[in-house]
């Protein structure tokens, strides 16, 4: 596992842009050395960080606040995140605030991951694959997703290094061809993140109701082997105290007026053929496909040869559908 930071020369300094400094990581002693300063992924015109001078990057950074919850039982902890993200490389490294009393909350863990990525050369694809990750585990930081986000330098700091068989783009390339099939068993290793997605994602479209709690349940029953009991209520609990926070956020729209009928969604028939044409007509300027090129997504500017990024628009179509 390896992968790139542009430091600053300074620490702790929100309104500098300039990072001058490219540091290749290769292990976790040379991550604990270049976190002591300010520090972004990716390389940018002139140094200066903005997303405007965006030029490459291989790695993305996600915040892990616990801010969902002032239940400990329900926080997030470092070691936690292997059960979700199975077998990626990533590295972690503990917030200058950790474990301390901020905003007059309890203390609590407070961590970045270090996912590294196939090289991205496009500051809105960056995003979209941080957004994605996001909406996949939904307790890292909504609000630290852009392509030129920085994160505050640590004067010490223990780093965590897991090597895996795979980067956090192919996995969630996976998870999207999981998503599509939506059919047979959760296995081992996928049981705590598709739970705790669906979860997530049911409570956002019919708050905490009966209904939801009853899908919930059928989808836990996939799992092979199955999960205990206290699990699936930690995952249950965890996914209402996400849903109570996104309530309470600007322009939420409740699942009773969420949940209007459109009848440019719905197809004429349920067949795979009648979805098709529903799909054709609503998503046809944002996908499609050639034989020469393979799949393509339209990112508002330009068409990207994408078939991971045109899958994310089926299953964002599909979201809203549903």
């Amino acid at each position: 596992m390896h992968f790139t930071l542009s430091t600053a020369a300074n620490s702790g300094q929100a309104s500098n842009t300039i990072y001058p400094h490219q540091q290749a990581i290769t292990n976790a002693q040379e991550l604990e050395q270049a976190v002591h300063y300010d520090h972004v992924c990716g390389q940018f015109k002139n140094n200066q960080r903005t997303i405007a001078n965006f030029i490459k990057a291989d790695c993305l950074i996600m915040d892990c606040d616990n801010d969902h919850s002032d239940d400990p039982t329900t926080w997030i902890k470092p070691a936690n995140i292997a059960n979700y993200f199975d077998d990626v490389s990533y590295a972690i490294t503990l917030s200058r605030n950790n474990m301390k009393a901020k905003h007059h909350k309890a203390p609590r863990p407070k961590f970045h991951v270090y996912f590294p990525i196939t090289e991205i050369t496009d500051a809105k694809t960056y995003t979209e694959l941080k957004h994605e990750i996001q909406e996949y585990f939904p307790y890292f930081d909504d609000n630290a997703l852009d392509a030129a986000r920085f994160v505050f330098g640590v004067p010490s700091t223990k780093a965590i290094w897991h090597e895996g068989s795979q980067t956090v783009d192919k996995f969630m390339m996976v998870q999207r061809y999981f998503a599509q099939q939506n059919v047979g068993a959760i296995p081992e290793g996928q049981r705590n993140a598709t739970l705790s997605h669906f979860a997530g994602r049911i409570i956002m479209r019919l708050g905490n109701t009966d209904e939801a709690r009853q899908a919930f349940q059928e989808e836990a029953a996939k799992c092979d082997p199955p999960l205990s009991k206290q699990e699936l209520k930690n995952i249950w609990h965890s996914a209402t105290k996400f849903g109570q926070r996104m309530a309470s956020q600007e322009g939420y729209i409740p699942p009773e007026k969420y949940n209007q009928p459109n009848d440019d969604l719905q197809p004429a028939d349920y067949s795979d053929t009648g979805e098709s044409y529903v799909f054709v007509n609503n998503c046809k300027e944002r996908v499609c496909y050639t034989n020469q090129s393979g799949f393509m997504w339209f990112d508002g500017k330009v068409w990207q040869e994408s078939e991971p990024l045109a899958l994310g628009e089926v299953q964002r179509f599909t979201d809203k559908q549903l």
